[in-house]
């Protein structure tokens, strides 16, 4: 039993202060957004899922700011591609990787199917070729061509919103290169 709990973490409530200074940060954000949804550029919806992820996993203290987050999503939704991923122009697998989280964030059943194809989309630009050290399981910003080198900025957020889908859906069998 001790060692049960010793595995669990305990993460204390955020005092008034914290929560304040969280409310005037996402108030920040809220006004920082641009008409079309996005914050930064078009070309950067990972730039708007980690904006988003701010009010996603804000404590429930924190201001609510429904037409921010409602804005944010549909940006996200919309920058997604027919093969699955979520970018504009490039850095395919780092867009789609925290589009990904904060889709699956969200927890919309809207969003399951775009949820999927990112996941596949994901699995597919894995790096692996036992014959190159350098395809060793990693993840590049693109699948394919010259920028798709794997690195270790890229595979964190990929096996990060890929190991959030798999707490999401525990039991599920999954399809892919797991």
């Amino acid at each position: 039993m001790a060692i049960a709990f010793a595995a669990s973490p305990v993460v204390a409530a955020p005092d008034a202060k914290t929560v304040a200074a969280i409310d005037r940060g996402l108030e920040f954000l809220a006004k920082a957004q641009k008409e079309n949804g996005c914050w930064s550029t078009a070309e950067f919806p990972g730039m708007t899922a980690l904006a988003l992820q701010a009010f996603l996993l804000a404590p429930e203290a924190a201001s609510d700011h429904p037409e921010a987050v409602k804005k944010g999503l549909e940006f996200i939704r919309a920058s997604a591609k027919p093969d699955g991923g979520i970018y504009d122009k490039g850095m395919a697998n780092y867009n789609t990787s925290i589009a990904l989280s904060t889709l699956l964030h969200a927890d919309d059943d809207a969003d399951l199917a775009r949820i999927e194809a990112a996941r596949k989309f994901l699995i597919g630009g894995q790096k692996h070729d036992p014959e190159k050290k350098t395809n060793d399981g990693g993840f590049g910003y693109e699948p394919e061509g010259r920028r798709s080198r794997p690195d270790l900025d890229n595979t964190v957020f990929a096996v990060e919103s890929l190991a959030l889908y798999r707490d999401k859906h525990e039991g599920e069998e999954a399809v892919g290169k797991e």
